[in-house]
């Protein structure tokens, strides 16, 4: 597969989706093999609040593509490109290799295509409870295979595009 540049235009973003909402099993996009893999599975009585990709294109301070939740309810599956717009990042520390504590933020976007989330233009004016389930599951997770995980803030847009920008 081909993956596409990181930015469809100078503000929006593509989003290449590895693991549906809905689902217990974490898929990854495996670069050699050229395929999505089953990573691991979430434990018993969770599932990803919203579907999860990668940046294309970028990397982050754990050696992978920078992580993205596209805020959306709708279905999508492994490999689904969305052009989306970024509203926000979750700024996140945890345990890495070795236990040492790494940066590994979440960015949050949402589709272009969406009608109904065309006036989200910033994480302040997004559903705070759907948020919250966001950093619920990531915490949740992370503690179940003995990680720890921590947001240490929300940033705007701006600061998510800056992020993403060094990534690159």
């Amino acid at each position: 597969m081909k993956l596409p540049d990181t930015f469809s235009d100078e503000m929006n973003l593509h989003a290449i989706i590895e693991t549906p909402r809905g689902s217990r099993n974490k898929f990854n996009y495996d670069e050699k093999l050229n395929l999505f893999k089953l990573k691991k599975v979430f434990p018993p009585g969770t599932s990803l609040p919203f579907p999860m990709g990668f940046i294309p294109q970028t990397k982050g301070e754990d050696g992978d593509p920078l992580d993205v939740f596209v805020l959306t309810e709708d279905d999508t599956y492994p490999g689904c490109l969305i052009e989306t717009r970024v509203i926000g990042i979750l700024k996140a520390r945890q345990t890495g290799v070795n236990d040492k504590l790494i940066r590994n933020d979440r960015f949050l976007a949402v589709p272009i295509a969406s009608k109904e989330l065309e006036g989200i233009i910033e994480v302040s004016q997004y559903d705070q409870q759907k948020l919250q389930s966001i950093i619920d599951f990531c915490v949740y997770y992370n503690t179940y295979e003995g990680k720890y995980f921590e947001v240490t803030g929300i940033g705007d847009s701006e600061e998510a595009l800056a992020c993403i920008r060094d990534g690159m």
